[in-house]
């Protein structure tokens, strides 16, 4: 692995050197890469996050669940160090669980969080988003003449949008939409009362971002109360489109950095950098003393096997955080050349990861559903077949239905460029990122 480079960077911020070296295991790709890379961009992102705060006069900031368990972790020794005016608490929450006590009051715009296309879509993989049972998902079928021995394969773009076409017709889905989501307003209510987020103080709220999703159900849930809603604002490290509600402020991107900056993150990367130890929470479930509790998604095989990887990320983080910060003043923020730094490293790792890096970050399994309904590496090799459908001319291909991919495109392309046995990689590598910047660049378009 190339070491250097990392050393070089950190450099320029004299205490992160000294922790990532102290840090260093001679055979630990992935614990190196966490001290050098992971460590750093997630200190200099908690720190962003509480100047910001303490500047907004926030008193309590809620770090997100799953994404805000090490940031929080991280928060809590800056608060412990520097003794900080500032509450940091930790809210089980997820896509699925905000979602769907809120879409009985949305409209048509549940349909849009319900029915998105994910990486390897099946109709019984949608269905579940809205945790129908197998004779439920029957019932459902039965309503939009769909064959139930095609609820596991895959669906393709255009099959896909019929599919889902028929859902927003259906009676019996729109039926089992309301009924689902009513059965859950209450527990998610009564959790979000605990947490105290009605006590009517400027709050802030601390996730990854990317469409700002979840402070929109957060915020569109507690609407339903019958309270003065506070001020909410949400730290985000990045975000491709900004909150449709509230207040917002973005670490590393927002809609208005230069694409050449944005092509070369990679959100699934970045999300693996910030696991968790425990399962997505679906939901919650209200107790006879009438208290609610979260209710994780019990851990497989799969989530144990991240659980650990995410353990060894969180101790190798927390060592680094707590040998940097003898080291430095809350008030040198300013000084450091942290949002450098952070972009440096990250364009290095993510966009042009060695074959051992990639392999290293790439033992993750990462889903891109909500209801995580499926799992697949991260980065893996023997990924070839997948990766020439990525070229620019299968792309168009595809994009004008002149053929479909077969295969799901891996999650981070350029690890899994990295593994593979391909031998133009330069020419791979241009073509991604002529194609990222082609759909953001058509994505912003699309916001003005």
């Amino acid at each position: 692995m190339q070491q250097k480079e990392y050393t070089t960077f950190l450099s320029a911020v004299p205490p992160f050197a000294d922790a990532a070296v102290a840090l260093q295991s001679q055979d630990d790709v992935f614990s190196n890469l966490t001290a050098q890379v992971t460590a750093p961009v997630l200190y200099s992102y908690v720190w962003w996050c509480l100047q910001q705060a303490l500047q907004d006069g926030v008193k309590t900031l809620y770090f997100l669940a799953r994404d805000g368990h090490i940031l929080y972790q991280i928060a809590q020794l800056f608060c412990q160090q520097y003794r900080l005016p500032l509450q940091c608490r930790y809210l089980f929450v997820s896509r699925m669980a905000l979602r769907m006590p809120a879409y009985h009051r949305m409209g048509d715009a549940a349909y849009d969080l319900l029915l998105v296309r994910g990486a390897n879509l099946t109709p019984r993989h949608v269905l579940e988003r809205l945790t129908l049972s197998a004779e439920e998902q029957k019932r459902v079928y039965a309503d939009i003449a769909f064959s139930e021995a095609d609820a596991d394969v895959p669906m393709a773009p255009p099959v896909f949008a019929v599919f889902a076409e028929k859902l927003r017709h259906s009676t019996v889905y729109a039926a089992f939409l309301q009924e689902k989501s009513k059965a859950s307003y209450d527990a998610a209510m009564q959790y979000l009362e605990q947490q105290q987020l009605f006590s009517g103080e400027r709050i802030g709220i601390v996730d990854s971002g990317w469409n700002g999703s979840m402070q929109n159900c957060l915020l569109t849930l507690m609407q339903c109360a019958e309270r003065p809603l506070p001020t909410v604002k949400g730290y985000y490290f990045g975000l491709y489109t900004v909150p449709q509600q509230g207040e917002w402020a973005a670490w590393y991107f927002d809609p208005a950095t230069p694409l050449s900056k944005v092509i070369r993150f990679n959100n699934n990367v970045y999300e693996c950098m910030c696991a968790a130890p425990h399962g997505t929470t679906m939901g919650y479930q209200l107790q006879e003393d009438g208290t609610a509790v979260p209710v994780c998604k019990p851990m497989g095989v799969v989530d144990l096997a991240n659980a650990a990887l995410a353990e060894t990320q969180e101790q190798v983080c927390l060592a680094f955080t707590k040998k940097a910060l003898p080291q430095l003043a809350f008030s040198d923020f300013a000084a450091l050349p942290l949002g450098t730094l952070t972009e440096q490293l990250l364009q290095r790792l993510l966009f042009r990861p060695t074959a051992a890096e990639a392999t290293a970050l790439g033992q993750f399994q990462f889903c891109d559903d909500m209801g995580e309904c499926y799992s697949f590496p991260l980065a893996a090799a023997g990924q070839e077949q997948a990766l020439r459908q990525c070229l620019l001319s299968q792309r168009f291909l595809q994009r004008f239905h002149r053929s479909s991919a077969v295969l799901a495109e891996p999650f981070w392309l350029y690890g899994s460029l990295a593994c593979s046995g391909i031998r133009r990689k330069r020419w791979y590598h241009w073509n991604f990122a002529c194609w990222d910047f082609i759909r953001h660049g058509i994505g912003r378009r699309r916001q003005n």
